[in-house]
């Protein structure tokens, strides 16, 4: 005994299996887009968020002349070799600004190496300091004695890209 109207309950079915499946498809999209658009937002605001602090807080600019070797007042291996007890009330300032730096392009360096929040070409506007990380030595044996080896690494795979000409 063949039901009259099989064909249109087949029809039926697999029209409601193809709507759900419509259904499941469109959702999972508009998750994606979502997940795009928070990323989106966390990135820039990761960016100007650091940009912001290394334009406002004078420890920034400090910890930048140092690094470029433009404070005559500072020599790294100085303050960064690790005898604290006989640094001046100065030199210890000026390598708390080192390390206020240091941990801002940490962030910066997790953000694009672990988490990938931030793609390197995102990072790039950043080249310069993980370029003068990595023109001086003495940081490899402070920055692994001190934690900061997400940013060694990543100054040292920037070298790499950009090669040794680039300055």
């Amino acid at each position: 005994m063949t039901f009259p109207f099989s064909g249109l309950v087949d029809f039926l079915v697999i029209l409601c299996v193809l709507v759900v499946l419509f259904s499941l498809i469109s959702a999972f999209w508009t998750y994606l887009k979502l997940r795009e658009r928070e990323l989106a937002w966390k990135k820039a605001g990761l960016i100007s968020e650091v940009v912001r602090q290394m334009e406002i807080n004078p420890a920034m600019q400090r910890a930048r002349e140092i690094l470029s070797g433009s404070n005559p007042l500072s020599k790294l291996e100085d303050i960064l070799g690790g005898r604290e007890n006989v640094l001046s009330a100065t030199e210890l300032e000026l390598k708390r600004d080192l390390d206020s730096l240091f941990g801002t392009l940490q962030r910066i360096a997790h953000a694009a190496t672990r988490s990938k929040t931030l793609s390197r070409d995102e990072a790039q506007c950043f080249s310069w300091y993980f370029r003068e990380i990595q023109r001086h030595p003495v940081l490899s044996k402070y920055f692994y004695t001190s934690g900061f080896l997400d940013l060694w690494d990543f100054a040292a795979s920037w070298g790499e890209k950009l090669g040794p000409d680039i300055g």
